[in-house]
Protein backbone atom coordinates (compact mmCIF):
# COMPACT_ATOMS: atom_id res chain seq x y z
CA UNK A 1 0.00 0.00 0.00
CA UNK A 2 1.55 3.37 -0.94
CA UNK A 3 4.53 1.87 -2.49
CA UNK A 4 5.95 4.83 -4.28
CA UNK A 5 5.40 7.34 -1.69
CA UNK A 6 7.04 5.22 0.93
CA UNK A 7 10.77 5.23 -1.17
CA UNK A 8 12.37 7.54 1.38
CA UNK A 9 10.34 5.76 4.08
CA UNK A 10 14.06 3.97 5.46
CA UNK A 11 16.00 7.24 5.44
CA UNK A 12 13.68 9.13 7.26
CA UNK A 13 13.27 6.75 10.21
CA UNK A 14 16.87 6.63 10.53
CA UNK A 15 16.74 10.17 10.91
CA UNK A 16 14.18 10.15 13.32
CA UNK A 17 15.73 8.19 15.54
CA UNK A 18 18.34 9.81 16.30
CA UNK A 19 15.78 12.73 17.76
CA UNK A 20 13.96 9.63 20.20
CA UNK A 21 16.65 9.17 22.51
CA UNK A 22 17.47 12.84 23.23
CA UNK A 23 13.09 13.70 23.42
CA UNK A 24 11.96 10.26 25.12
CA UNK A 25 12.39 12.34 28.30
CA UNK A 26 10.87 15.37 27.57
CA UNK A 27 7.77 14.31 28.44
CA UNK A 28 5.23 16.60 28.44
CA UNK A 29 6.01 18.18 25.33
CA UNK A 30 6.12 21.64 24.12
CA UNK A 31 2.37 22.51 24.20
CA UNK A 32 1.34 19.12 25.87
CA UNK A 33 1.47 20.45 29.46
CA UNK A 34 -0.92 18.89 32.24
CA UNK A 35 -2.06 22.33 32.89
CA UNK A 36 -2.77 23.37 29.33
CA UNK A 37 -4.57 19.64 28.72
CA UNK A 38 -8.32 20.03 28.42
CA UNK A 39 -8.30 17.14 31.37
CA UNK A 40 -7.16 20.03 33.68
CA UNK A 41 -4.01 20.09 36.35
CA UNK A 42 -4.26 16.53 37.48
CA UNK A 43 -4.36 14.96 33.44
CA UNK A 44 -1.11 13.84 32.76
CA UNK A 45 0.01 13.39 28.49
CA UNK A 46 0.70 9.95 27.40
CA UNK A 47 3.90 8.66 25.90
CA UNK A 48 4.37 10.16 22.64
CA UNK A 49 4.39 7.96 19.88
CA UNK A 50 7.63 7.79 17.90
CA UNK A 51 6.24 10.01 14.96
CA UNK A 52 5.50 12.65 17.00
CA UNK A 53 9.04 13.13 19.06
CA UNK A 54 9.81 15.36 15.66
CA UNK A 55 11.15 18.62 17.07
CA UNK A 56 10.45 20.60 14.30
CA UNK A 57 7.17 19.52 14.81
CA UNK A 58 5.97 17.82 17.63
CA UNK A 59 2.74 16.23 18.63
CA UNK A 60 0.81 18.20 21.02
CA UNK A 61 -1.24 16.14 23.54
CA UNK A 62 -5.65 16.90 23.20
CA UNK A 63 -6.91 15.18 25.88
CA UNK A 64 -10.30 13.72 25.16
CA UNK A 65 -13.44 15.05 25.67
CA UNK A 66 -16.67 16.18 24.76
CA UNK A 67 -18.08 19.29 22.21
CA UNK A 68 -20.53 20.19 19.75
CA UNK A 69 -19.40 20.20 16.62
CA UNK A 70 -20.56 21.62 13.22
CA UNK A 71 -23.17 24.58 12.75
CA UNK A 72 -27.00 24.73 13.64
CA UNK A 73 -27.43 28.23 11.83
CA UNK A 74 -29.86 28.28 9.41
CA UNK A 75 -28.86 28.45 6.20
CA UNK A 76 -30.55 30.18 3.34
CA UNK A 77 -27.76 29.94 0.76
CA UNK A 78 -28.32 27.45 -2.16
CA UNK A 79 -27.05 24.08 -2.12
CA UNK A 80 -24.61 25.19 -4.47
CA UNK A 81 -23.08 28.38 -3.08
CA UNK A 82 -19.79 27.90 -1.61
CA UNK A 83 -20.76 29.93 1.50
CA UNK A 84 -23.36 27.16 2.43
CA UNK A 85 -22.93 25.11 5.48
CA UNK A 86 -24.82 22.11 4.25
CA UNK A 87 -22.19 20.13 4.85
CA UNK A 88 -21.82 21.09 8.49
CA UNK A 89 -23.82 18.72 10.51
CA UNK A 90 -24.13 19.78 13.90
CA UNK A 91 -24.21 16.86 16.46
CA UNK A 92 -22.25 16.27 19.83
CA UNK A 93 -19.57 14.00 19.79
CA UNK A 94 -16.73 12.57 22.67
CA UNK A 95 -13.25 12.15 21.30
CA UNK A 96 -10.80 10.24 22.71
CA UNK A 97 -7.33 11.39 23.38
CA UNK A 98 -5.27 12.23 20.51
CA UNK A 99 -1.61 13.45 19.73
CA UNK A 100 -1.76 16.16 16.86
CA UNK A 101 1.30 17.88 15.03
CA UNK A 102 1.64 21.55 16.17
CA UNK A 103 1.80 22.66 12.74
CA UNK A 104 1.15 21.56 8.88
CA UNK A 105 3.98 19.48 7.52
CA UNK A 106 6.28 21.88 6.20
CA UNK A 107 8.69 21.39 3.04
CA UNK A 108 11.66 20.37 4.41
CA UNK A 109 9.52 17.47 6.57
CA UNK A 110 7.86 16.50 3.61
CA UNK A 111 11.21 16.00 1.76
CA UNK A 112 13.10 13.65 3.92
CA UNK A 113 9.94 11.15 3.63
CA UNK A 114 10.49 11.74 -0.68
CA UNK A 115 13.95 13.21 -1.14
CA UNK A 116 12.73 14.26 -5.14
CA UNK A 117 10.50 16.74 -3.25
CA UNK A 118 11.47 20.40 -4.39
CA UNK A 119 10.73 23.28 -3.23
CA UNK A 120 12.37 27.35 -3.44
CA UNK A 121 15.02 27.71 -1.24
CA UNK A 122 13.07 30.77 1.04
CA UNK A 123 10.00 28.34 1.21
CA UNK A 124 11.75 25.05 3.37
CA UNK A 125 9.47 25.87 6.57
CA UNK A 126 6.05 26.73 4.35
CA UNK A 127 3.83 24.25 4.46
CA UNK A 128 3.96 21.47 1.93
CA UNK A 129 1.18 22.17 -1.08
CA UNK A 130 -0.27 20.44 -3.85
CA UNK A 131 0.09 16.82 -2.27
CA UNK A 132 -3.09 14.79 -2.94
CA UNK A 133 -5.07 13.25 -0.07
CA UNK A 134 -4.07 10.07 -0.63
CA UNK A 135 0.07 11.15 -0.51
CA UNK A 136 -0.32 13.42 2.58
CA UNK A 137 -2.14 9.96 4.45
CA UNK A 138 1.07 8.21 2.82
CA UNK A 139 3.37 10.11 4.81
CA UNK A 140 1.24 10.21 8.12
CA UNK A 141 1.20 6.00 7.88
CA UNK A 142 5.24 6.43 7.43
CA UNK A 143 4.84 7.94 10.78
CA UNK A 144 2.73 5.46 12.72
CA UNK A 145 0.46 8.11 12.46
CA UNK A 146 -3.20 8.83 9.67
CA UNK A 147 -4.97 11.89 8.63
CA UNK A 148 -7.33 13.64 11.70
CA UNK A 149 -10.57 12.74 11.34
CA UNK A 150 -12.65 15.87 10.42
CA UNK A 151 -14.24 15.65 14.23
CA UNK A 152 -10.62 15.35 15.71
CA UNK A 153 -9.53 18.47 13.76
CA UNK A 154 -12.96 20.70 15.10
CA UNK A 155 -12.43 19.37 18.30
CA UNK A 156 -8.76 20.64 18.67
CA UNK A 157 -10.07 24.07 16.87
CA UNK A 158 -12.79 24.45 18.75
CA UNK A 159 -12.22 23.30 22.14
CA UNK A 160 -14.88 21.45 24.19
CA UNK A 161 -16.51 25.26 25.11
CA UNK A 162 -16.76 25.31 21.22
CA UNK A 163 -14.93 28.05 20.14
CA UNK A 164 -15.95 30.09 16.79
CA UNK A 165 -12.26 30.25 15.40
CA UNK A 166 -8.66 28.46 16.83
CA UNK A 167 -7.86 31.37 18.91
CA UNK A 168 -11.41 32.20 20.30
CA UNK A 169 -14.78 33.83 19.05
CA UNK A 170 -13.13 37.48 17.53
CA UNK A 171 -13.18 38.30 13.91
CA UNK A 172 -10.14 36.91 11.84
CA UNK A 173 -7.52 39.93 11.48
CA UNK A 174 -4.39 39.55 9.58
CA UNK A 175 -2.62 39.99 13.27
CA UNK A 176 -4.73 36.52 13.91
CA UNK A 177 -4.34 34.13 10.58
CA UNK A 178 -3.34 34.43 7.16
CA UNK A 179 -5.93 34.54 4.69
CA UNK A 180 -7.24 36.38 1.45
CA UNK A 181 -7.27 39.56 3.11
CA UNK A 182 -3.20 39.46 3.97
CA UNK A 183 -0.25 39.48 2.10
CA UNK A 184 1.76 38.01 0.80
CA UNK A 185 -0.73 36.15 -1.31
CA UNK A 186 0.57 32.65 -0.88
CA UNK A 187 1.55 30.14 1.99
CA UNK A 188 3.94 31.85 4.45
CA UNK A 189 5.85 29.81 7.18
CA UNK A 190 4.50 27.85 9.73
CA UNK A 191 3.77 29.57 12.57
CA UNK A 192 4.19 32.89 11.91
CA UNK A 193 0.98 34.19 12.52
CA UNK A 194 1.04 33.94 16.77
CA UNK A 195 -2.61 34.98 17.03
CA UNK A 196 -3.82 31.39 14.90
CA UNK A 197 -2.96 28.90 17.82
CA UNK A 198 -5.32 27.14 20.44
CA UNK A 199 -5.14 27.21 24.09
CA UNK A 200 -3.19 23.62 23.93
CA UNK A 201 -0.37 25.20 21.47
CA UNK A 202 -1.61 23.82 18.35
CA UNK A 203 -0.76 26.64 15.21
CA UNK A 204 -2.45 27.12 11.71
CA UNK A 205 -5.61 25.81 12.17
CA UNK A 206 -7.61 28.53 10.80
CA UNK A 207 -5.43 29.79 8.14
CA UNK A 208 -2.17 29.48 5.64
CA UNK A 209 -3.59 26.12 3.72
CA UNK A 210 -6.16 23.83 4.44
CA UNK A 211 -6.43 20.61 5.51
CA UNK A 212 -6.38 16.96 4.23
CA UNK A 213 -8.90 15.41 7.21
CA UNK A 214 -10.79 11.99 6.55
CA UNK A 215 -14.70 10.73 8.00
CA UNK A 216 -15.15 9.45 11.49
CA UNK A 217 -15.99 5.94 9.77
CA UNK A 218 -12.80 5.58 7.37
CA UNK A 219 -10.37 2.33 8.31
CA UNK A 220 -7.39 3.42 6.78
CA UNK A 221 -6.53 -0.50 6.80
CA UNK A 222 -10.36 -1.55 4.95
CA UNK A 223 -11.67 1.32 3.39
CA UNK A 224 -10.73 1.97 -0.44
CA UNK A 225 -9.99 6.05 -1.44
CA UNK A 226 -12.99 7.16 -2.87
CA UNK A 227 -14.26 11.07 -3.39
CA UNK A 228 -16.58 10.80 0.18
CA UNK A 229 -13.55 10.06 2.43
CA UNK A 230 -11.60 12.90 1.14
CA UNK A 231 -12.32 15.74 2.84
CA UNK A 232 -10.79 19.08 4.00
CA UNK A 233 -11.01 21.71 6.98
CA UNK A 234 -9.65 25.12 7.65
CA UNK A 235 -9.12 27.86 5.74
CA UNK A 236 -6.18 29.32 3.35
CA UNK A 237 -4.26 31.84 2.27
CA UNK A 238 -6.65 32.59 -0.51
CA UNK A 239 -10.14 32.26 1.32
CA UNK A 240 -12.41 34.61 3.10
CA UNK A 241 -12.43 34.85 6.46
CA UNK A 242 -15.84 32.48 6.23
CA UNK A 243 -13.98 29.74 6.17
CA UNK A 244 -11.44 29.61 8.99
CA UNK A 245 -14.94 28.65 10.98
CA UNK A 246 -13.49 25.88 13.07
CA UNK A 247 -17.02 24.06 11.59
CA UNK A 248 -16.10 24.87 7.88
CA UNK A 249 -15.71 21.76 5.82
CA UNK A 250 -15.57 20.97 2.17
CA UNK A 251 -16.75 17.63 1.31
CA UNK A 252 -16.47 15.30 -1.91
CA UNK A 253 -13.16 15.93 -3.12
CA UNK A 254 -11.52 14.13 -6.06
CA UNK A 255 -9.38 11.56 -5.60
CA UNK A 256 -6.51 12.67 -7.36
CA UNK A 257 -6.74 16.50 -6.23
CA UNK A 258 -4.34 18.94 -4.98
CA UNK A 259 -3.88 22.29 -4.66
CA UNK A 260 -1.41 25.31 -4.04
CA UNK A 261 -3.37 26.24 -1.09
CA UNK A 262 -4.21 22.49 0.69
CA UNK A 263 -1.48 21.39 3.07
CA UNK A 264 -2.12 18.95 6.03
CA UNK A 265 -0.60 17.51 9.20
CA UNK A 266 -0.55 14.18 10.85
CA UNK A 267 -3.03 12.98 14.14
CA UNK A 268 -2.02 9.68 16.28
CA UNK A 269 -4.72 8.43 18.62
CA UNK A 270 -4.72 7.51 21.79
CA UNK A 271 -2.94 4.22 22.49
CA UNK A 272 -5.12 1.15 23.99
CA UNK A 273 -5.63 0.77 26.85
CA UNK A 274 -4.66 4.46 28.57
Amino acid sequence: KHTTARAGESAYHASMRRFVTVLSALVPLSGCSADASRGGADATPPSAPEGALDPSNPGVWIDGGTFVAGSDDADDEPSSSPYSRRDEDSGRWTVPGFWLQQHEVTNEEYRRFRPSHTFPPDRARHPVVEITWSEAMAYAQSLGGTLPTEVQWEYAARGAEGREYAWGDAPPSCELAHYVECEPRSTVEAMSRPGDVTPEGVYDLAGNVREWVKPTWFDDERHPVNPDAIRLKGGSWAHLAFFLRAASVTNYVGVGYSWNNIGFRVAWPEAPGR
